[in-house]
């Protein structure tokens, strides 16, 4: 029985291999989004804790260093929140674009495979054809051959 072969089994190796490295680049990309997630998260804590204490300080008794020192801290807090979110913002952007192309990928290589799948079912049906016809012919042959005796004439088996 002969062997099916894809002959573009090259190319949908390449289009796997091609597919495993853009989920790579969505994999690092996400990771580094739920990084400065967490960043933003932990600075979103320390601005809200630095404004509680601002106000306690503002309360009561004032010291004007430690009050200025306070909201020194907050501005401070708050700018590297804001350089956070707008990092965030652009490593979205680039798990956006890397999703559009690993779903690009993925479809390139699974039209490959269907292509593959249709071949062999195809390859198969063909292949089941051909046993068939053998398999007549042998059977006719068979038949012809024990018409052809003289004391033998072709029984008839009732099915």
């Amino acid at each position: 029985m002969a062997k099916f072969t894809f002959n573009l089994q090259t190319a949908l190796h390449l289009r796997e291999r091609r597919e495993q490295e853009c989920m790579t680049a969505v994999a690092t990309a996400e990771r580094a989004r739920l990084t400065l997630v967490s960043e933003a998260e932990v600075l979103a804590k320390r601005l809200h804790a630095m404004t509680l204490q601002g106000r306690d300080l503002a309360s009561g008794q004032v010291n004007v260093v430690a009050v200025r020192l306070a909201a020194s801290g907050v501005l401070h807090t708050k700018l590297a929140l804001q350089r956070c979110a707008i990092k965030l913002a652009g490593v979205e952007r680039q798990l956006a674009v890397a999703r559009g192309i690993l779903l690009k990928a993925t479809i390139d290589r699974r039209a490959l495979e269907l292509l593959e799948q249709n071949q062999r079912e195809s390859f198969m049906r063909e292949q089941n054809r051909r046993e068939t016809d053998e398999l007549d012919d042998l059977t006719i042959g068979r038949y012809a051959k024990a018409s052809m005796l003289p004391n033998n004439p072709p029984s008839r088996r009732a099915a």
